[in-house]
């Protein structure tokens, strides 16, 4: 569940109080309005997985392919 745009005020606020509003407000930007859209590191390993797969698969029509023309 992503933080309300009121919510990320108050973390703003707060932050302003402990540090200053410049590294406050690189905090804010730093952290994501939808952090539900990150991509995870089980997220990124099935792409890679599936990429390799993927790539695996056109080798070997690739290699089909070309020992037809010869």
């Amino acid at each position: 569940m992503s933080a309300t745009e009121a919510e990320r005020h108050e973390l703003y606020e707060l932050a302003k109080h402990h540090v200053n509003d410049r590294y406050a407000e690189l905090m804010m930007k730093s952290l994501p309005h939808e952090p539900e859209r990150l991509a995870t590191k089980d997220d990124v390993a099935f792409s890679q997985a599936a990429t390799r797969a993927d790539m695996a698969e056109l080798r070997t029509e690739l290699k089909g392919d070309m020992a037809e023309l010869r």
